[in-house]
């Protein structure tokens, strides 16, 4: 017996996102602990969004229950006020039940793309890390690193989730995953590494 590939329909971006933000309040009545999108995966499917906020708002203000979450921003390629800003919002909209999920890429194009080297991955990860966690913990604050500088920044609004919403870490290289556990976070393990 010959099995052949179940052929999808091919569907434009904006068709996905719209879809996804109606999976929503069905992925409320779903056994599934909660709905991941943005960046990766949404429920039983994979996708992926441009501005992962935008959508995972949608789906909170549109549920009661489910946790809404990120899976994953590439931190190093994102401005962290603007995402501890947008985050925020999401974990607001749904009441408490945002849950941030982060990782640095194992993708050099993508950082190409955005000309960034990937040799400054690892340092841009735990920087925007800590930027993150800082502007959702205080009115304001100064920051001085080697890629971001902030004098008296203010990230607004603040989460709802005291002191923040949880982080969950991507992790696909060997030396990722003890540094991750003995900082405390939960991990998405990468199932695309070789």
């Amino acid at each position: 017996m010959k099995l052949s590939q179940p052929r999808w329909p091919r569907l434009l971006p904006t068709d996905v996102v719209l879809g996804c933000a109606r999976l929503g309040p069905v992925g409320a009545r779903l056994p599934a602990p909660g709905t991941w999108g943005s960046v990766a995966g949404l429920l039983y499917f994979t996708v992926c969004f441009a501005r992962g906020p935008g959508v995972a708002g949608q789906i909170a203000a549109r549920t009661k229950r489910i946790k809404v979450g990120t899976a994953v921003h590439v931190l190093p390629l994102t401005h962290p006020l603007r995402l501890a800003e947008e985050t925020a919002t999401v974990d607001v909209v749904s009441r408490g039940r945002f849950i941030l999920g982060a990782g640095r890429s194992g993708n050099p194009r993508g950082y190409a793309a955005y000309g960034v080297p990937y040799s400054e991955s690892r340092e841009r990860f735990y920087e925007t890390l800590d930027i993150l966690k800082t502007a959702w913990t205080n009115d304001t604050f100064s920051f001085d690193g080697k890629y971001h500088s902030f004098n008296e920044a203010r990230a607004v609004p603040r989460p709802y989730q005291k002191p923040h919403p949880p982080i969950r870490i991507a992790g696909a290289s060997e030396d990722t995953f003890p540094t991750l556990g003995r900082l405390g976070y939960p991990l998405f393990v990468s199932v695309r590494s070789g």
